[in-house]
């Protein structure tokens, strides 16, 4: 890739040329899946895939199976890592995270529930291979006689972490896929970029600078309340 210039939060590593297209791949993917479920396939908006005719029948639509072939041929085909590739093809091949069972083949009569299951299975298989990349850190650390490790240091590695999504996680401390689901579609379906922390604090100073009410409306709103409290 000729243009190493990354977004802002891929953008944060040292080895940027490495990181920051991990970080950018990884977007994308929850991008894409998230998408999937949101446009239903293509059947709400009009897009297909091999039909000639002039809208979108079941049959052209992508169902989530059909998404997550396709991946894995990419994968195969044209990912740069032979490594990686190999070892999500091994997995993939293998139904790991229930891959066979939780995607639907085709995109007849499908529930909400059914379409997010693929932007469930890349966050799943995501999560898989950060915390397969943070053991494999380990055992080189523990070849150098480093023993420092902890089971809070892998756990720091899932994501969203409590302080992303704090309702995301049970009592119990396993997921709600329900709410992963929700802070997927809000992080990468409002946007691909968010806005920085600071951004948010600078608009919320402007927003207490500016009223929040108009003449008329607290005029109207003062009224209401002094009629309620007589």
């Amino acid at each position: 890739i000729k243009e190493k210039k990354w977004s802002r939060s891929c953008n944060k590593s040292r080895r940027r040329s490495v990181q920051g297209f991990a970080c950018g791949f990884w977007k994308l993917l929850h991008i894409v899946s998230v998408g999937l479920a949101e446009h239903r396939g293509g059947i709400d908006h009009g897009l297909s895939i091999g039909s000639t005719a002039s809208y979108p029948t079941m049959e052209s639509a992508i169902s989530p199976m059909k998404a997550a072939d396709i991946l894995r041929e990419y994968m195969a085909l044209f990912f740069g890592c032979d490594v990686c590739s190999r070892n999500f093809l091994g997995r993939y091949d293998e139904c790991d995270y229930h891959r066979c069972d939780r995607l639907a083949e085709n995109a007849i009569d499908l529930t909400d529930d059914q379409w997010r299951e693929f932007a469930l299975y890349i966050w799943e298989v995501h999560n898989g291979i950060s915390v397969g990349l943070f053991h494999d850190k380990v055992e080189r650390k523990k070849e150098g006689g480093h023993t420092d490790y902890s089971h809070e240091d892998e756990i720091a590695v899932i994501w969203p972490n409590m302080e992303q999504c704090f309702q995301c996680l049970r009592d119990d401390g396993t997921f709600s896929e329900d709410r992963v689901y929700g802070y997927l579609s809000e992080t990468y379906w409002s946007g691909p970029e968010k806005d920085s922390n600071d951004d948010i604090l600078r608009e919320y100073e402007r927003a207490l600078e500016r009223p929040l009410f108009s003449n008329g409306i607290l005029y109207v709103s003062l009224s209401l309340m002094l009629i309620g409290a007589w």
